[in-house]
């Protein structure tokens, strides 16, 4: 995503950081979790192995991101991996947390519409959220349990619409007071 002006400059450095938090603190919280509430029918090779792609990825992530920036492919590639994991949830998870919607896949996909929603503009991080949310629903074998993320998605490019905005109006005001600033000194130095 370009930056605006320094204040949106400031925001996209900040959001690098929150997204490196949210994954890699994610990460390894849902490996826990994951191992600690998996079914016993699944077996330990296959419930393994997606926790090491989940925790792989993470490590991607946080290296690619504080290389390069929270990019628009790392954080599309981010929407993939998760949008993968959670159609895999019912066979990771244990049916009666997805009937309660407890899962530990559900804020696995909250992060990454968090991250979407931060470092995206709205035409690219709405259709990128959407994919996630689809992918929660039909990996939960009940589509209306997405319902969550679709609010979630909601509140995050709306406050993220107001930082942004109040970031661009901060710009402006500071751009106008050093132009005021530089006319009333080339007006001093005129006299």
């Amino acid at each position: 995503m370009p930056a605006a002006g320094p204040s949106d400059l400031a925001l996209h450095r900040l959001a690098g950081w929150f997204a490196i938090a949210l994954r890699l603190g994610g990460a390894i919280l849902f490996t826990v979790v994951g191992l600690l509430a998996a079914p016993a029918r699944v077996p330990a090779w296959w419930l393994g192995l997606l926790l090491a792609a989940l925790c792989l990825w993470s490590a991607v992530f946080t290296w690619r991101v504080r290389r390069s920036g929270l990019t628009t492919v790392v954080v599309l590639a981010d929407a993939g991996v998760i949008s993968v994991l959670a159609l895999a949830q019912q066979h990771l998870v244990p049916a009666v947390m997805i009937k309660d919607s407890t899962t530990w896949m559900l804020p696995l996909a909250c992060t990454s519409v968090y991250i979407m929603q931060i470092a995206l503009r709205l035409p690219v991080s709405l259709p990128g959220a959407a994919v996630v949310t689809v992918a929660y629903g039909l990996g939960s074998g009940h589509p209306a349990d997405a319902w969550f993320l679709i609010v979630e998605t909601m509140v995050a490019a709306g406050l993220v619409a107001v930082i942004r905005g109040g970031a661009r109006q901060a710009d402006a005001i500071v751009a106008a007071g050093l132009e005021t600033e530089r006319r009333i000194r080339a007006e001093e130095a005129r006299r």
